[in-house]
Order: structure tokens, then sequence, then C-alpha cells
């Protein structure tokens, strides 16, 4: 079996030649090793550009996320500071809306006072009809409605109205009419509904309670 000896000025010699001569506008009919170089050159720029790309979603996507976490933090300091700058005040109007319900509670009238609240109605004006309706059931008091029926002048009608908002029950009308009075010419009649609220007593409340839990679709 023969051997050679490797001739390195030779080999460089024959690289460099394959290097020399090459027309740029026709790379394919370069020889193999230049083709291979620019191949090698090729695929390592696009592995660069590629690899920078990617850093670059990344680093924005990061940057992202951090301003939004910022954003989101610096919200709830805001709102968190807001609540604590208003949290006197809001116990202020807390205090102050229990005050004004349990004020509106003791205008309500009891089963005891409610007698009593009646006859206050009729003895404000001239009242021609008193008809006391059904008492309507709500969760913690009842409404009961109340025909009624007046005559006089136009300033008494007023003046009984006034009347009726200045008792120190609530009590309010509703579906007011005004019309002249066919029998006394010069008097107006005016025809109201009433209506007064009794407060439940706490016993009552449990026991209404008990009763829609029994009922068919009450409260379990």
């Amino acid at each position: 079996m023969s051997s050679k000896n490797f001739d390195l000025n030779e080999w460089v010699y024959s690289v460099r030649n394959q290097f020399e001569g090459l027309n740029p506008q026709e790379p394919g009919t370069w020889p193999l090793l230049p083709r291979a170089a620019v191949w090698l050159l090729v695929a390592a720029f696009v592995v660069v550009v590629c690899w920078f790309t990617a850093l670059q979603s990344v680093s924005d996507e990061l940057s992202q996320a951090e301003g939004q976490e910022t954003e989101n933090l610096l919200q709830q300091y805001k709102e968190r500071k807001a609540k604590a700058i208003n949290l006197e005040s809001l116990t202020r109007d807390k205090e102050w809306v229990v005050q004004y319900v349990s004020e509106l509670e003791r205008q309500l009238p009891g089963r005891a006072d409610m007698d009593k609240l009646l006859q206050e109605i009729t003895r404000t004006g001239r009242v021609e009809k008193f008809t006391p309706g059904a008492f309507v059931q709500r969760d913690y008091y009842e409404e009961r409605p109340i025909a009624l029926r007046l005559t006089g002048q136009y300033h008494e009608l007023g003046r009984y109205a006034a009347d009726i908002a200045h008792l120190s029950r609530i009590v309010t009308l509703h579906n007011l009419q005004i019309t002249l009075n066919p029998k006394e010419p010069g008097l107006l009649t005016l025809e109201a509904t009433a209506k007064t609220y009794r407060y439940l007593d706490p016993e009552e409340v449990q026991a209404r309670q008990a009763q829609n839990k029994g009922k068919p679709g009450g409260a379990k």
C-alpha cells in the first residue's frame, strides 16, 4: 500500500485558487468550498438574527409584565390609601344612617298606637269618608291603606295635607284627586288614599319568618 506525503503549501494554494476569480453574478458555478463557506455564513447570520429576535421578544414581555405589575401595585396602593383616608368619614356616615333608620322606626306606630293614629287622621279635617283597608304585610312592617274623602276650600285641603305630614307617626297620601263639590258650590272634594305603617314587634317578625319557612317555596 503506497502513501503520499501531505503537502500543506499545495493544499493552501488549492484552497486559495478556489476563491479566486469568483463571479458574484453566478454563485452556482462556484467551486464546492466557496459555496459551503457562503452557506455557513448565511446559516450563522440567520441563527444570530433569530437568537437576538427571541431575546428581544422575551425582554419586551418581561418589561411589559413588570410594567403591568407595577401599575397594579400602584392602583392597589391608591385604593387602599383612599379607603384609609375615607374610613373616618365612612364610619360617621354609617353611624348617621343607623341613627336615621332608628328614628324612622320610632315614627312607625306599634300595635297599641294604631287606633290613636287613626283618630288623629280623622280629627285633622272635615272627613266624609274614612275606610281602612286590610293590612299589607312586609318584611318588618305592615302598611294599611285608608280611603279618604274630604270637603273644604282649597286652603283647608292644603292645611289638612300639611297636618298629615306633621303627625307624630308616618302617614303618606297617595292618588290625590281634587274635584268641585256638586252639593256645596265653592267647596272642593279631595279623594285620596292614606297609608299608615305599623312596625312589627320582634316576636311578630320571628313568628312570620317561621310561618314563611313552613310554606312551600319559603326560606329554608
